[in-house]
């Protein structure tokens, strides 16, 4: 039997729309636009803040609660770049 992946979709305050949805290995995959954000990295490479033009601004230690109720208690460890988003890698 297949468990649904949890999705919740969020409108930034220009209006695109953005997805988090629950990956099986507990990680959270962040679908939205990357044109024009900004991140930053720690000393060993790793994204640890990912701004989006709109928002929302998520960084390393922010509970994703944040974004859904349903993510309450999953903690941002970092984010791994892929072509359409980040894999949102929790504690």
């Amino acid at each position: 039997m297949n468990q649904m992946n949890i999705r919740h979709k969020f409108r930034n305050r220009y209006g695109d729309t953005q997805s988090f949805e629950e990956m099986e290995n507990g990680n959270v995959f962040w679908h939205g636009c990357r044109q024009y954000e900004r991140i930053s990295v720690d000393d060993y490479g790793n994204v640890v803040m990912v701004d989006p033009s709109g928002g929302p601004y998520i960084d390393k230690g922010q509970d994703l609660g944040l974004t859904s109720a349903y993510f309450k208690g999953r903690v941002v460890d970092h984010f791994i770049m892929h072509d359409h988003g980040y894999e949102i890698v929790c504690e």
